[in-house]
């Protein structure tokens, strides 16, 4: 698994963290995809830190497959 961080200035005292988690390769619907999937899943869910986009838990995720891997992005505004 790999995990990114960005944070992008909003405006004088907002910033826009975004957090990227991103499986190990994999076909979205084989048995190992799906495995990676839950898996991912159970990661977030089990260690609240892996929810924080900068200094905020999250107020948007997203997940998805890209072709090759699953993806959860997250997102949050914060001061």
């Amino acid at each position: 698994m790999k995990r990114s961080i960005t944070k992008s200035r909003l405006n004088d005292v907002e910033h826009l963290y975004r957090v990227v988690l991103e499986s190990d390769e994999c076909d979205a619907t084989s048995m190992e995809g799906r495995r990676q999937q839950r898996e991912l899943l159970r990661i977030v869910v089990d260690n609240p830190g892996m929810m924080e986009c900068g200094v905020a838990f999250f107020q948007k995720l997203k997940m998805s497959h890209n072709g090759s891997a699953w993806i959860i992005e997250m997102e949050a505004v914060a001061t």
